[in-house]
């Protein structure tokens, strides 16, 4: 549903966020800087979606600020099976939801569940306040709507640096950065 309860979960600075090859791709509580500055990590990718566990959503304190019941709205669009959100107690499951790997989500939620643990993002520095372990089930995942905060020009590449086309294909040979 449109509205600032639904933004708010879009922008939660616990929720990992992973790609079409299920690995993390920026550090998501660079929200609390900056709101918009989560837009232009999305950018470059082909698709990508949040991970989150029944524990998050427990814990979630920002629900109905706007009058809207986020936790029936998911429960809602999980029995719709239009591919935006599912739920299940086995993160593969939710991967093959999405033509996803199982294997590969797996093991990024193992090894984000790990950096949790030891109180460490190693790969993007996230704030230890908001490592939530991934561990409650049922598990969910998400392909939200994409939304543009702030704009900006300039050569789109992907997270190799590659320069991409309009369709997201990188361009043999080009790089910038």
């Amino acid at each position: 549903p449109k509205g600032q309860s639904n933004m708010l979960l879009g922008i939660d600075p616990t929720i990992p966020w992973v790609n079409d090859e299920c690995e993390r791709f920026y550090d998501e509580d660079i929200v609390v800087e900056c709101m918009s500055y989560s837009n232009p990590p999305k950018w470059n990718q082909k698709d990508y979606f949040m991970i989150w566990d029944q524990g998050i959503l427990d814990n979630f304190t920002s629900w109905g600020v706007d009058g809207v019941d986020i936790p029936a709205e998911i429960q809602k669009a999980i029995q719709t099976d239009n591919g935006v959100l599912y739920a299940s107690d086995s993160w593969e499951e939710l991967a093959g939801k999405f033509n996803l790997d199982p294997a590969a989500l797996k093991a990024t939620v193992d090894e984000y569940n790990a950096m949790c643990r030891a109180g460490s993002d190693d790969l993007f520095g996230k704030d230890p306040q908001y490592l939530k372990e991934l561990a409650t089930p049922p598990f969910y995942m998400a392909r939200p709507y994409w939304v543009v905060f702030c704009v900006v020009g300039g050569i789109s590449t992907n997270r190799h640096s590659q320069v991409i086309t309009e369709n997201l294909v990188p361009i043999e040979g080009l790089y910038a950065i």
